[in-house]
C-alpha cells in the first residue's frame, strides 16, 4: 500500500479547513441528488471518479453531468471534479463505520489516517468495496475501487427503487403467483447485472407477503427493496451489518423458524450448499444467479461442487429446484422505457430427470414441452415481442443466447 503526502494535491491541514473540505463532498452529493429529483430525470447509475465530474445513466442516454443536461440549468457544483476529500467527506456522512479507527470518527482529524483507513478497507475487498447509501431523496447500492495504481478513488452508485412493486404491475409469467404458494423447494431468478432480478424478486414476496400468512426472512448485501410485514412477518437481514456472509446468514435463519428464505445471490458452494439444504427440509427458498438459461444455471450450481458431491448435489437439485427463470430487460421500440422478457422452466417428471442424469441440455426440450404448464423459451418470447411491435428485430438479437435460432424464427416472419 502506497502511502500519500500530507499535503499532495492541495490538502488542507487544519481542523476548520478540513471539515469545510469534506462537507464539499456531502454537499457535491446532496445537490446531485435534489437537483435529479427536482426534476424529475429517470436515472438508474452514477458513476463518480476522481479528478472528474459526475456521470449518469439515465433513460435518454449516458454521459458526464454537463453533456447530458446541457441547456438546462443546473448550480456550478455538479460539474465540479471530485478530489480524494469529496469521497472521505461523503463516507464520513453516510458510511463512518467504514472509517472507523482512522480519527476522522473519534475526538482528531486526520486526512492522511482517514486515507489510509479508507484504502486498507478497499484492499480488503479486493479493490473495491461493496455498501448501501441512504439518503433523504435516495438509497444506493454503492461499489467503490482505487485505479490509476490505487493512486485514485471511484463511486459506482446504482440508485435502489424505495416503492415495493406489485407483482401485477411488473408482467411477471402468472405461473410464477402459483409457485409462490409453494411450501418448500428452490426458486431461481437469474440474469445479467441490471436485469431486473431484484425487482422481480421483491414482487414476488410482497406477493406473499400480502396473501399469505408466513415468516420471511431475507439475506441481502445490501438491503434494496424495504417490506413492511403485512399478512406476513417480513424480517430482512443485510449482509455485513446483521450477518457475516450469505451462507452464515441462511444457517442461522433456519433457527428462527423461517417458511421462506431470500438468499441475495449464491455466490460460492457454501451459499449454494445451505440454500440446497434449507429447501431440502422444508423451506421455500429464492435466490438469484448471473445466468442466462436453465442449462447455464444448473451447469452453474454444479460448478461449486467436486466431482464426491455430484450424485448427492443432483438428487437435492433435481428434488428441490422449482423454477428458474432467466430474464433481460429489453429497451422498447417506442423509447419508452424497458421491458422485461424471459425463459421460464418449472418443475415437472421431465425436468427432473433431465438434471437428475446431468442432462442440462435437454432441459431446453423440457421447456418446449411444458409450454402447456407455462414455460417458456427465451427466444420465443423475443420473437413474440418483435412481432407484437414492443422490441426491434436488433435488440431481439441483441440479447439472445441462440443467435442462429433468433435469426431462423426472424426470418419466417
Amino acid at each position: 500500500m502506497k502511502e500519500f503526502e500530507t499535503q499532495q494535491g492541495g490538502v488542507p491541514t487544519g481542523d476548520v479547513e478540513l471539515n469545510a473540505a469534506l462537507k464539499r463532498g456531502i454537499q457535491k452529493f446532496d445537490v446531485l441528488n435534489s437537483w435529479l429529483h427536482e426534476n424529475e430525470i429517470h436515472f438508474s447509475d452514477l458513476h463518480i471518479e476522481e479528478g472528474n465530474e459526475v456521470a449518469v445513466r439515465t433513460s435518454r442516454g449516458y454521459g458526464p453531468f454537463s453533456v447530458l443536461f446541457e441547456g438546462m440549468s443546473y448550480p456550478d457544483i455538479l460539474t465540479e471534479k471530485w478530489e480524494k476529500l469529496d469521497f472521505i467527506g461523503l463516507i464520513s456522512q453516510y458510511r463512518s463505520s467504514l472509517l472507523s479507527g482512522s480519527g476522522l470518527v473519534g475526538d482528531s482529524l486526520s486526512f492522511p489516517s482517514a486515507q489510509r483507513v479508507l484504502f486498507e478497507r478497499i484492499q480488503e475487498g479486493g479493490g473495491a468495496l461493496d455498501f448501501p447509501i441512504a439518503t433523504e431523496k435516495a438509497r444506493y447500492r454503492v461499489n467503490m475501487y482505487y485505479y490509476g495504481g490505487r493512486q485514485k478513488l471511484g463511486i459506482a452508485a446504482r440508485r435502489l427503487n424505495t416503492e415495493v412493486p406489485a407483482f401485477d404491475s411488473l408482467s411477471l409469467p402468472e405461473p410464477l403467483k402459483h409457485v409462490c404458494t409453494k411450501q418448500k423447494g428452490l426458486v431461481l431468478v437469474t440474469g445479467p447485472t441490471g436485469s431486473g432480478k431484484s425487482t422481480t424478486l421483491a414482487a414476488m414476496l410482497d406477493f406473499i407477503n400480502a396473501n399469505q400468512n408466513k415468516h420471511i426472512i431475507s439475506i441481502e448485501d445490501p438491503i434494496e427493496y424495504v417490506h413492511h410485514s403485512k399478512k406476513s412477518v417480513m424480517t430482512q437481514r443485510e449482509v455485513g451489518v446483521d450477518a457475516d456472509s450469505f451462507e452464515s446468514g441462511v444457517v442461522a435463519a433456519m433457527r428462527q423458524d423461517p417458511d421462506v428464505i431470500l438468499v441475495g445471490e449464491i455466490r460460492d458452494r457454501e451459499t449454494a450448499e445451505a440454500a440446497l439444504s434449507a429447501a431440502n427440509t422444508g423451506h421455500l427458498v429464492f435466490s438469484t444467479l448471473h445466468t442466462n438459461s436453465a442449462e447455464m444455471t444448473c451447469n452453474r450450481i454444479m460448478g461449486f461442487f467436486t466431482s464426491d458431491d455430484e450424485n448427492r448435489i443432483l438428487d437435492l437439485l433435481s428434488s428441490n429446484l422449482l423454477c428458474t427463470t432467466a430474464q433481460v430487460l429489453a429497451p422498447r421500440a417506442d423509447g419508452e422505457g424497458k421491458v422485461m422478457i424471459c425463459e421460464l422452466m418449472l418443475q415437472n417428471d421431465e425436468v427432473r430427470s433431465d438434471i437428475f442424469s446431468r442432462n442440462f441440455k435437454g432441459l431446453e426440450n423440457a421447456i418446449l414441452s411444458g409450454k402447456d404448464m407455462g414455460m417458456m423459451l427465451l427466444n420465443a418470447q423475443l420473437e413474440e415481442f418483435v412481432h407484437r411491435g414492443v422490441i426491434t428485430r436488433d435488440t431481439a438479437l441483441s440479447l439472445t443466447t441462440n443467435e442462429a435460432d433468433m435469426r431462423f424464427r426472424l426470418s419466417a416472419e
